[in-house]
């Protein structure tokens, strides 16, 4: 079965590495100590190499019961898990108790008419749904936020099996991943 933010080595084929340097380059610098919650993975492998830098893995065998940990991150990255939760908010406050004061989550969300959702996940988020039902009560907020073109780049890999058919056709028209940087609200 797959989990949450799993993407295994063969996918770093399936998208371009244009995909993970515009992920990088949304992130600037990656403040030391982080973590990267999910399945190990290809993004983040990319990502650890590309700037040089240790992150810490944090996975559970469901993070929709995730217990508190100890270990506290000044940055955390969380890409393409949240819609595969049954339990967002205590997930993202899990993700709170992780975070320095000062720290940033960094978010990879999927945000699609619900025609065009995966069988995988439970929701995709707008981000005005994201503020106000999962983060606002947890004295989270968006700080930035990025629309990632992630199908433009699938295009580009020449890999056109997945361009079969009508719906990955109107996915072209369709923003398909957001990312978010999110802090503690000031307030």
């Amino acid at each position: 079965m797959l989990g949450p933010g799993y993407n295994p080595d063969s996918i770093l084929n399936y998208y371009h590495p244009k995909l993970y340097d515009e992920a990088i380059a949304f992130m600037g610098e990656i403040i030391l100590p982080a973590a990267d919650v999910g399945k190990q993975n290809a993004k983040m492998e990319y990502i650890k190499k590309k700037l040089g830098i240790e992150v810490d893995q944090i996975e559970a065998p469901d993070f929709n019961f995730m217990e508190k940990r100890e270990n506290r991150y000044n940055t955390i990255c969380i890409f393409n898990v949240l819609e595969h939760l049954q339990n967002p908010l205590w997930f993202m406050k899990c993700m709170k108790y992780l975070l320095n004061d000062n720290g940033k989550i960094f978010l990879s969300a999927c945000s699609r008419p619900q025609v065009f959702w995966s069988k995988d996940h439970f929701i995709e988020y707008t981000p005005e749904h994201l503020q106000k039902w999962i983060l606002m009560p947890l004295g989270l907020e968006i700080t930035r936020l990025k629309y990632h073109s992630a199908f433009r780049h699938r295009v580009m890999t020449n890999n056109w099996s997945n361009m079969v058919g009508l719906r990955p056709l109107l996915r072209l028209f369709f923003r398909v991943t957001i990312l978010y940087e999110i802090k503690l609200s000031a307030s």
